[in-house]
């Protein structure tokens, strides 16, 4: 009853129930969203009743990209020319192996911004930043499909026992400090609210009949 009541006064499907709580739900997602229980006299305010709250207000957020921070610093650059080799994938796609020493082979000493523009170049969309003294690689697409997954180089031989043996010379330990990880990125929230009060077994409200919800309009 309580929540068709909501329903009804807010003119969206915004309330639900799961047989003991209810739960307002925005139908925006992002910082945009956002659901708001406003302050009323005591005596009538049935906020606490029914969700077990105080006034408050519950934001959504944007979405996230993902991200992947290199555990070693490289104040003073890195010698890739025993091991160069970065194999990347960008948001579920095909992995790209990089030569992280893009056309400086032969240098002895590649700075951060080096090796960044190496990667950028070697793949349609530049992923590669610093942050400080580390190398940061961020997915151009925010949101759920965001992904950047680092994996580990692998060489296969056909010998008696063995069939597949990873390759630890890589650069990626030297660059980032790992050798596999993945970031996911995170779709853009929205605001949501689900009361505290059991409801299970109903609620009086005869002496506290009044509440108010302030929604962004879609």
């Amino acid at each position: 009853e309580i929540v068709t009541l909501l329903n009804r006064a807010l003119g969206e499907t915004v309330a639900s129930h799961d047989g003991r709580f209810i739960r307002l739900t925005s139908r925006t997602a992002g910082p945009n969203s956002a659901i708001a229980f406003e302050a009323l006299p005591p005596d009538v305010d049935a906020t606490d009743a029914i969700f077990g709250i105080r006034p408050r207000v519950a934001q959504g957020t944007d979405a996230t990209r993902a991200r992947l921070v290199g555990g070693v610093e490289l104040p003073d650059g890195v010698d890739l020319r025993g091991a160069h080799q970065l194999s990347l994938a960008v948001d579920g796609g095909a992995a790209v192996e990089i030569d992280a020493r893009g056309p400086k082979t032969a240098a002895e000493n590649l700075s951060l911004e080096d090796i960044a523009t190496a990667i950028n170049t070697a793949l349609p969309a530049a992923v590669a930043g610093g942050d400080g003294d580390r190398l940061v690689l961020t997915s151009p697409t925010a949101g759920a499909a965001s992904r950047i997954a680092l994996l580990p180089l692998t060489a296969t031989r056909r010998r008696r026992f063995v069939t597949r043996a990873m390759v630890t010379d890589e650069a990626a330990q030297t660059v980032l400090g790992f050798v596999r990880k993945d970031a996911v990125g995170a779709a853009g929230s929205v605001a949501r609210v689900q009361g505290t009060r059991d409801l299970s077994r109903g609620v009086d409200l005869r002496e506290r009949i009044l509440w108010r919800v302030v929604r962004t309009p879609a």
